[in-house]
């Protein structure tokens, strides 16, 4: 294994940060109850369901691409990320867009390109391992968190693979139809049931 797979320089860490909290006050607004106890509770909520489906996702990608022989890390983008609440404030937050940054993986001499799809794949893959985990925690402890996870990870895994670039499933369908379909409907029929 790729001994640097899990290095992170101080300027990624803080991208992820940035990007994890911008993300959960989108998701927090618009602000219904004015207890300060009960917003620093909602927040902590969603920043835990933020991370889940967010940060695994980018880091499965960061992973996967290293061990691949690609340099990857998370770059968050500040003009999506303005851009990202400026158009979620034009809907009072109603709809949340999110765009905050992405993993950019760059060409090494080691680098294996027939597994671009795999590096892909990753997020979405992540995504669905991540929800099936919210869903077994909701059986078995039956606490809404865990509901909140397994949605809001089928949503953004699926999301994620419609074919259009720059999302996930436009790589995916390119280099490998059947891991795309296996992958789009499964996200697709656990999103369903989750329901």
């Amino acid at each position: 294994m790729n001994r640097y797979i899990f290095q992170f320089s101080k300027e990624e860490v803080y991208d992820l940060i940035i990007s994890v909290l911008f993300t959960a006050i989108i998701f927090l607004l618009p602000v219904t109850v004015f207890s300060p106890v009960s917003i620093l509770i909602k927040f902590i909520t969603i920043t835990i369901i933020v991370s889940s489906a967010f940060v695994t996702h980018e880091l499965a990608h960061k992973f996967v691409g290293i061990k691949n022989g690609f340099f990857a890390r998370y770059k968050m983008y500040m003009s999506s990320t303005l851009m990202s609440f400026f158009i979620s404030a034009l809907t009072f937050f109603q709809i949340k867009f999110v765009a905050t940054g992405a993993v950019e993986i760059y060409p090494t001499e080691y680098s294996n390109f027939e597994k671009l799809w795999e590096i892909a794949a990753a997020g979405p893959t992540t995504n669905l391992l991540v929800g099936w985990i919210g869903v077994i925690g909701l059986l078995l402890t039956k606490m809404s968190i865990f509901y909140l996870i397994a949605v809001i990870n089928f949503y953004i895994g699926l999301f994620n693979m419609i074919p259009i670039p720059p999302l996930d499933g436009s790589k995916v369908i390119r280099d490998n139809p059947m891991a795309y379909v296996i992958l789009t409907i499964g996200l697709f029929l656990s999103l369903v049931l989750a329901l």
